[in-house]
């Protein structure tokens, strides 16, 4: 009995199949890489104003003092500091709490980021869970 040799069917090395394997797993770990990257972007700029405008008044409501700082140094991410998510505040400077006729600097700080859950994102319900601050100045 002959056997066509078009009905063989070679298997494939086992180093062949480790190669195609480590392949599909590299392109898999890409794509699934860009793909959380791709969603980060989206979350930040859809949540981006709601998050600012909630975290601003909770802030304005907690300090005695005036805070300066520029609505354009306020960032709003989900990329940066993940898994959680983040805002961050650039060049921000308070004035002293006490009432005098002129107030002096309380702290001065070229970052803060305020950083929370990305679940509390979905429930709108931010609870601060990290602060950083850095190169700042206290007085």
């Amino acid at each position: 009995m002959e056997t066509n040799p078009t009905e063989i069917q070679a298997k494939p090395k086992p180093i062949k199949r480790m190669v195609r394997f480590i392949l599909r797993l590299f392109l898999f770990l890409i794509i699934s890489f860009f793909t959380l990257l791709g969603v980060g972007v989206m979350l930040s700029y859809y949540y981006q104003d709601e998050v600012k405008e909630y975290v601003i008044a909770e802030l304005n409501k907690q300090l005695n003092t005036q805070v300066i700082v520029d609505g354009n140094d306020i960032d709003f991410t989900v990329v940066r500091s993940f898994p959680m998510a983040s805002i961050n505040f650039k060049n921000i400077k308070a004035l002293d709490a006490i009432e005098s006729e002129h107030k002096d600097t309380l702290f001065n700080a070229e970052e803060i980021s305020l950083q929370f859950s990305l679940i509390d994102l979905f429930k709108k319900n931010y609870k601060i869970k990290k602060i950083e601050i850095s190169h700042s100045t206290v007085n």
